[in-house]
């Protein structure tokens, strides 16, 4: 039990702490996406690797609408 308490759940508290930091980042991302939306401003990824970050910002959006509400319960506009 001592050694759960000191080895693994430290581990998985940085592990969460990661994934926590990294979705708050993407959140803002994908916020500031939609204003350029609504604005009528293009959005683009670029980086060394694009194909990369585009699946990235797949997974990364799966997972934002995953958190939203039914369509019927949050509407646009």
């Amino acid at each position: 039990m001592l050694l759960f308490l000191k080895e693994t759940v430290p581990r998985e508290a940085r592990n969460a702490q990661q994934a926590l930091a990294r979705f708050d980042e993407a959140l803002l991302i994908m916020g500031l996406e939609g204003h350029m939306i609504k604005t009528g401003r293009r959005v683009a990824l670029s980086g060394p690797d694009s194909a990369a970050i585009a699946e990235e910002w797949i997974k990364v959006a799966r997972q934002y609408r995953s958190m939203l509400p039914p369509d019927d319960e949050n509407p646009v506009g």
